[in-house]
């Protein structure tokens, strides 16, 4: 009959409180530590985008500035080719008008001396065809300024206008020619389309 060996056992209970510390060492992370270490793995990262979107906010307000600014250049060279295209339409419509005014004012001295000469044949005997032919003369040089534009300044009896009239004399005033009135014309003045291109020279009632 065989005797039965002893197993030696271990009192020492170090080694046990030892692997105790070791299994709880092994223990899974509560919810509270998970937090903490995502949100200290995810701090940088965090502040890496905030500054990225600051960049691109800088950015993109920058542009914006620069858009504004090159739209009101835009702008204000739309206004001043508008307002070149309206002085050169004015200056056509001048050059229209008022194109003809140095030869209408060399026409002009033309018309004054046949005026005078009808004048003076009136006061003549046996002149009858003369002046016929005169004021035919006249009537078709007048109609030929007034196509043109030419129109003459009415003045006699007519209050001083600086704007239409030259005085070249005083003379007194009477009931009938009131103080500022033009008395006697001594050369007629014209304007053409509505522009005086020649004043009326003229002989004003003073006092």
């Amino acid at each position: 009959m065989m005797r039965g060996r002893k197993i030696p056992v271990n009192n020492d209970t170090s080694s046990v409180e030892r692997n105790g510390e070791d299994g709880a060492s092994s223990a899974p992370l509560t919810g509270e530590a998970v937090e903490s270490t995502q949100a200290a793995s995810a701090g940088p990262q965090a502040s890496q985008g905030s500054a990225e979107t600051q960049r691109l906010q800088t950015e993109l307000e920058a542009q914006q500035r620069l858009t504004a600014e090159k739209q009101d250049l835009y702008l204000r060279a739309l206004a001043d080719l508008e307002n070149i295209r309206r002085r050169a339409r004015l200056d056509q419509e001048d050059a229209r008008k008022f194109g003809t005014q140095a030869l209408i004012l060399k026409l002009l001295p033309v018309l004054d001396n046949f005026e005078r000469a009808l004048s003076a044949a009136s006061g003549t005997d046996n002149s009858g065809s003369l002046v016929d032919g005169v004021s035919l003369i006249l009537r078709q040089f007048q109609d030929a300024l007034k196509s043109e534009g030419v129109e003459p300044i009415d003045a006699v009896g007519k209050p001083f206008d600086p704007q239409f009239h030259e005085a070249v004399a005083q003379v007194p005033a009477t009931p009938e020619h009131p103080d500022n009135t033009v008395v006697q014309e001594a050369q007629r003045g014209y304007t053409l389309n509505g522009r005086v291109i020649r004043p009326s020279m003229v002989q004003v009632a003073m006092g």
